[in-house]
């Protein structure tokens, strides 16, 4: 069959377009904690019914976008907000052609943060997030509605559901400070699977939890050549999170890493643990070929020994970088 160039395009450009839409209007990150309270009913349960209601607009940011309201079924597993004893439950959500608002499928399984709009009527808490993953193999555990909602979630990391689903889970943890979290956080950083390895470590190290920071190191200075690029980014970023000085020694290791992105996060760790013993290590990070690596190595220095005329700010430092690394390099032989 002949295509048509000028549909191609046409098309082409209409997708273009679209994500162009979307990315002007930026997803909030998902908040467990904050979902959890804002809804009226969570329930654990199949969507078995999707139909369109009616096209509507809706406001995001000032402008108004074409929407069309939803409605769907619900087959309810088990409730962990909520006094509802009904076994389907009908809900409203929204959809937008160039939002960022979330479809909900037909036969999706998650678990469903819903407000109550009128007796017996239902609409999603959170357009961004009407769901989370969830496993049908669960149970409601005890706790008030956070916890449940957390081990829900967790449960999906130790039962060895998909990469996808595995992956979804990591992301709605990284932002939870309990035990429970922190618990499948480190389970999930022993996964076989190398990005969700990747992924978990990530998320531990950007609360500041060391428990994986040795085998993130090892990562981080000898890649696996399946590693996905940008997971390994990411990684090398939440090294910035550390903040303990026990950890020193590793971060004085990343110092020695071929990828840019690497230094740039150990010397800003370093700087970040305000310790004596990360002197020695800026010290060295001052003779690094990138300027923001000694950038970090200046300022760190002139923070942890309280000589705060010596830090200067980006632009002074870009003006006159080797007044200030000559200073820095005089002190250390004093020392």
């Amino acid at each position: 069959m002949r295509v048509n160039r000028a549909t191609v395009i046409w098309s082409s450009l209409i997708m273009l377009l679209s994500l162009a839409k979307a990315q002007a209007y930026p997803v909030p990150p998902l908040d467990l904690a904050v979902l959890t309270h804002n809804a009226d009913q969570i329930i654990v349960g199949q969507v078995i019914a999707v139909w369109e209601i009616e096209h509507t607009t809706v406001d995001m940011q000032g402008q108004p976008v074409p929407a069309v309201r939803m409605g769907a079924s619900l087959r309810s597993d088990r409730v962990l907000k909520g006094l509802t004893d009904q076994p389907i439950l009908n809900f409203e959500f929204l959809v937008t052609d160039f939002g960022p608002y979330r479809r909900v499928p037909l036969k999706q399984y998650g678990m469903f943060f819903l407000r109550l709009k009128s007796p017996h009527q239902y609409m999603v808490s959170d357009p961004y997030y009407p769901f989370i993953v969830a496993s049908p193999n669960s149970s409601v555990s005890e706790g008030d509605a956070f916890n449940r909602v957390v081990a829900e979630v967790a449960h999906v990391l130790m039962l060895k559901l998909s990469r996808n689903e595995r992956s979804q889970a990591i992301e709605a943890l990284k932002n939870v400070h309990i035990e429970a979290a922190t618990k499948a956080l480190r389970y999930a950083a022993n996964d076989p699977d190398i990005s969700l390895r990747l992924q978990a470590m990530a998320a531990l190290l950007w609360q500041n939890d060391i428990a994986s920071l040795g085998a993130a190191v090892e990562i981080l200075l000898n890649p696996p050549p399946t590693a996905e690029k940008w997971r390994l980014m990411n990684l090398a970023a939440s090294v910035e999170g550390i903040k303990d000085p026990a950890v020193i020694p590793l971060l004085t290791r990343l110092l020695a890493a071929r990828e840019v992105s690497v230094r740039r996060s150990a010397a800003s760790a370093l700087r970040h643990t305000g310790a004596n013993a990360a002197l020695q290590p800026l010290v060295t990070a001052l003779k690094d070929s990138d300027r923001e690596v000694r950038y970090q190595a200046v300022i760190g220095l002139a923070e942890i020994t309280g000589e705060s005329q010596w830090g200067p700010s980006i632009d002074l430092f870009q003006r006159n970088e080797q007044r200030y690394l000559t200073h820095w390099r005089e002190w250390a032989n004093t020392q």
